[in-house]
């Protein structure tokens, strides 16, 4: 056992543990509900809330598959399911021998755990499967876990607006432009984190139109294209938001065609962001697609127009004051 195990220990006491299990990439309405109802059972015992997770993911252990794009990063997955109550997160290394485990040993490996000495419930989704071949599905878990004397409880999928909430759906949406459904699926409106870098200037020189350059990678890319956003940034006294458009793409106007797209801000209103600060943005609405245009002429026009359609997505919001 590790110094960090044995310092979590410590801390858990004898405490009977709820655990959430699942991959859990975005968070959204149907994980959260999960981990909801694993919170919601913990207070009734003063239980801990527990999330058990897996990395990487395992299309990129099984052979055969192609590796699935992250919606988020590690990172902000953790940060998401502590928003939502998990008070203990689990890694657990999805490797090539784990998944050579039979599902018949998964709870046996689960309570030979030195963090879940005291697991006493276990919370999966209707569609939850394990084990070598992914066997085992939440009927033979549920016998499994009783033989331990735990009990497992199974989630309801959660539907919005018809669709069944996945991470698999979500990425399809956000790949398309479809990012107010991927919003509602989510539960919450998605979101970059990245640092403000020194770009080419081309807003302010070229443009009359100064952008945030923010260093941002994600796995899964966002169509590429013009949005409605948040922006964000901490400060001594609190949170400051700015209403903006962003343009996420390769920038071909200028020829340039770069392999990896760039994320730039404009905010609607003065703000005091600058060059190393860390920043959230918030997708709210996809406007148009990112197109080449004939001109700087052309394009700078057609960026007033995404200012104004910006402008009126945020016109009757109080928290923010546009210009």
């Amino acid at each position: 056992m590790s110094k960090e195990e044995e310092a979590i220990l410590a801390q858990l006491g004898n405490r009977p543990i709820h655990l959430a299990i699942g991959i859990f990439d975005g968070v959204h309405n149907g994980h959260q509900n999960i981990i909801w109802r694993a919170l919601e059972d913990s207070r009734s015992d003063q239980g801990i809330t527990a999330v058990m997770t897996f990395s990487p993911h395992p299309s990129r252990v099984i052979p055969g598959r192609a590796p699935t794009p992250l919606i988020y990063p590690t990172e902000v997955n953790e940060e998401l399911m502590r928003a939502n109550g998990a008070e203990l997160i689990i890694q657990q290394t999805f490797s090539k021998e784990f998944s050579d485990m039979p599902a018949e040993e998964f709870v046996t490996y689960l309570i030979n755990s030195p963090l879940l000495k005291h697991l006493k419930y276990i919370y999966v989704g209707e569609g939850f499967k394990f084990g070598h071949h992914r066997k085992g599905d939440t009927e033979m878990l549920s016998n499994l876990a009783l033989e331990q004397g735990v009990k497992v409880i199974v989630c309801p999928k959660v539907e919005v607006n018809g669709q069944v909430a996945s991470s698999t759906l979500i990425r399809e949406k956000l790949k398309e432009g479809k990012l107010e459904e991927a919003n509602e699926l989510l539960g919450y409106t998605y979101f970059s984190i990245g640092e403000v870098v020194e770009g080419k200037h081309r807003g302010t020189e070229e443009l009359d139109t100064p952008t945030l350059n923010i260093h941002w990678e994600p796995e899964l890319q966002p169509k590429y294209g013009v949005y409605v956003v948040q922006i964000e940034v901490e400060r001594e006294d609190g949170i400051h938001a700015f209403a903006g458009v962003a343009n996420y793409g390769v920038r071909p106007t200028f020829h340039e065609h770069e392999k990896m797209p760039t994320l730039e801000v404009h905010c609607l209103s003065p703000n005091d962001i600058t060059y190393d600060d860390v920043v959230y943005v918030r997708w709210h609405k996809f406007l148009r697609p990112e197109k080449e245009f004939d001109s700087p002429e052309a394009l700078k026009k057609q960026i007033q127009l995404d200012i104004k359609a910006a402008i009126a997505h945020f016109s009757d919001d109080p928290n923010f004051s546009v210009e």
